[in-house]
């Protein structure tokens, strides 16, 4: 087994995740009418406009009428679009981390197919969000302002990421698939352990998704003032404004008011519910990933019709 080639694709991956969230979180992607703004906050706004995001700013614009209307709203879309993909695909790195540090253990990781499958997805996202990034915001407005050194990263990070693919899909091409069946075989209180795998798979599934919807299209405030976990329904004839945009602006204002002390706790603590929701959210993905590795490419499943041999 090509172990050198096995810890560089293992190095590469790992250098992927942490320059992807370096990356995520730059200050400055682009800098538009003399402000510099990262892919969500804008990093040099003043007079009342501090910590404020692209959707701040878009639903204020266009609640008031102003010119900057069409500008935010599309690079609130944007931006969001091409964060929830770059996420999703840096989970699909993890997977595949795991899967070679699996490896270099000289333990089952499930199915060359199964590596393969990630690797090509993973590869097809972050094209796909760079695209997503480009097309649908930076190709309109870029006569608007100027690229940052996020923006320019993230062209570089897209290359880097496709050079990676195809780095681990050639480590990954001299494994040689090595699975046991007696997993399959084992039992559990009477219930074949495949079965009880499979229902918590579904379990966790549905736990996942319901964890995501309810942050944002369940009402979870209902006093003075009513919205989601993230937005007010109608704070300042605004609909659907970002705790986070009403607490910035109030405690920019006057920091000991009474409005500011309420924004801050109905932000502080979305924004606490959010961070812990989407780690269980992840955990819960992880470990159906093992599920579908270990039952679907089992000796007894899939793996037999995908298992690839080596002379």
């Amino acid at each position: 087994m090509p172990k050198k080639l096995i810890f560089l694709s293992v190095v590469m991956n790992l250098t992927s995740i942490v320059l992807s969230l370096v990356n995520l979180f730059y200050p400055t992607w682009f800098t538009i009418s003399g402000n510099d703004w990262g892919l969500i906050y804008c990093s040099s706004c003043s007079s009342l406009y501090k910590n404020w995001t692209w959707e701040c700013f878009a639903r204020a614009y266009c609640y008031e009428d102003l010119p900057g209307c069409g500008l935010y709203t599309q690079a609130y879309k944007s931006m969001a679009l091409f964060i929830i993909i770059d996420s999703i695909r840096t989970v699909f790195t993890v997977l595949i981390l795991s899967r070679f540090i699996l490896i270099l253990s000289n333990k089952s990781y499930g199915s060359f197919v199964g590596l393969l499958y990630l690797i090509l997805i993973s590869v097809f996202l972050k094209i796909s969000g760079f695209l997503v990034w480009f097309l649908t915001f930076w190709v309109e407005y870029r006569d608007k302002g100027q690229l940052g050194i996020g923006g320019y990263l993230n062209i570089g990070f897209t290359g880097w990421e496709v050079i990676i693919g195809i780095v681990s899909i050639f480590s990954s091409l001299r494994v040689l698939d090595s699975n046991e069946g007696s997993f399959v075989k084992s039992f559990r209180c009477g219930i074949n352990r495949k079965v009880l795998m499979g229902v918590a798979g579904v379990l966790l599934s549905a736990g996942a998704f319901m964890n995501i919807l309810s942050i944002n299209d369940t009402q979870w405030v209902s006093d003075k003032y009513t919205g989601t976990l993230i937005r007010c329904k109608d704070c300042y004839s605004v609909n659907w404004m970002p705790w986070q945009c009403i607490k910035a602006r109030a405690c920019e204002i006057n920091s000991s008011s009474s409005e500011c002390k309420t924004f801050s706790r109905y932000s502080n603590a979305g924004n606490t519910y959010v961070i812990f929701s989407l780690v269980s959210s992840f955990l819960s993905i992880y470990v159906l990933d093992f599920i579908l590795a270990s039952v679907l490419f089992s000796n007894s499943g899939l793996y037999s019709l995908n298992r690839v041999n080596f002379i």
